[in-house]
């Protein structure tokens, strides 16, 4: 009997978003594996109910325990940006249309707005396989909970990814011959991010001067869990000792109200002026945290960037890093008409199209 180390477990996300909620994807050339550095092994839980406390029993404990639904799986992901698996996961945690464009040359950009209400609240759907020797489970409809982007000083740039998914499960996993090795470009260098800002002043980059001590953008989707109704599928688990067991599972997973913010860390000199534009309470434009990482043509680059349209300036807090004066400005996103949101994810690569 073999024993194992939490870091050996592996983790496969469809390349592709499923065609529709909760039709997972079932041949290998549909995944791609990922690397995190926070690893979940996956084990199933279910919901349940029992007669403990019941008048009746002559006794205070239960006879009887009743498995119903699955419970949402949930799985974290965290680790350097990269320009397939990760910005895909990323594209989908706003949920708009995908956007492909030339750049130039081989380099294509894809710019996904927020989902707009219109369109409904079902987010891009992932099917995801978690997998450590007898832990082997496929899920499906996997939306994207949280995604953040961060950087820290000069360290390269982190995408987290927290997904959950609606409890249609498949154990062991089904799929043969998964990749063996993630497929995306590394090293997408933290000296080269790009962190600015558009404002009555013209642009405002943070990396010239004194540089930036910590920055990110985050989106929150607020997905409502346990949305159950009468009639919701069933999946059958085993067998196990010979028996099926048939346990439900939700039929959506979709976003409740969506909240982004972002923040950027500086330290504090004697030229700083944001707290002037705070005060007199000036928009900015184009809020851009952007890493980069090797040149596809020219001078275009791999690139994973969030992008909030319009924002104002909702705090400024000082504070210490390593004994240095800081101030850290918290951002208030404002609805952009044009995008539709107040939140945009680009990625530029060297894939052309279906990249979402």
């Amino acid at each position: 009997m073999a024993l194992f180390l939490t870091n050996d477990v592996e983790l496969w996300a469809s390349k592709l978003p499923e065609t529709t909620y909760n039709t997972q994807y079932a041949t290998n050339t549909d995944f791609e594996k990922i690397q995190s550095t926070n690893p979940a092994v996956y084990i199933p839980n279910y919901d349940q109910t029992n007669d403990a406390g019941l008048a009746g029993n002559g006794h205070e404990f239960a006879t009887r325990q009743c498995l119903t639904y699955v419970q949402h799986p949930s799985i974290p992901i965290a680790n350097e940006i990269n320009t397939e698996i990760g910005g895909r996961l990323l594209l989908r945690s706003v949920g708009g249309t995908v956007v492909d464009a030339v750049v130039s040359g081989s380099a294509s950009s894809h710019t996904a707005p927020m989902l707009p209400p219109a369109s409904g609240r079902q987010l891009p759907s992932t099917t995801l396989i978690s997998k450590l020797a007898s832990a082997d489970t496929l899920m499906a409809g996997a939306v994207v909970e949280r995604a953040r982007l961060s950087q820290q000083r000069a360290n390269a740039m982190i995408y987290e990814v927290d997904l959950v998914a609606s409890g249609k499960i498949v154990t062991p996993n089904g799929v043969a011959s998964l990749p063996t090795t993630p497929n995306f470009i590394a090293c997408l260098d933290g000296n080269l991010t790009q962190l600015q800002w558009t404002d009555a002043g013209g642009t405002r980059d943070f990396t010239a001067g004194e540089g930036f001590r910590n920055a990110f953008i985050e989106v929150v989707n607020n997905s409502k869990l346990n949305d159950r109704q009468a009639g919701d599928s069933t999946v059958a688990l085993g067998p196990y000792e010979t028996v099926t067991a048939n346990r439900y599972y939700t039929r959506k997973l979709i976003r409740g109200s969506r909240v982004v913010t972002a923040a950027i860390t500086i330290p504090l000199n004697s030229t700083n002026i944001e707290w002037q534009k705070y005060t007199i309470g000036q928009q900015v434009t184009d809020v851009t945290l952007r890493g980069r990482g090797p040149i596809i043509t020219g001078a275009i680059r791999q690139s994973v960037a969030m992008i909030i349209p319009k924002a104002y300036i909702q705090s400024i807090v000082p504070g210490d890093d390593d004994g240095d004066a800081v101030i850290t400005i918290n951002l208030l996103p404002i609805y952009d008409s044009v995008s539709g949101g107040v939140l945009k994810v680009e990625i530029v690569n060297n894939t052309a199209a279906n990249y979402k």
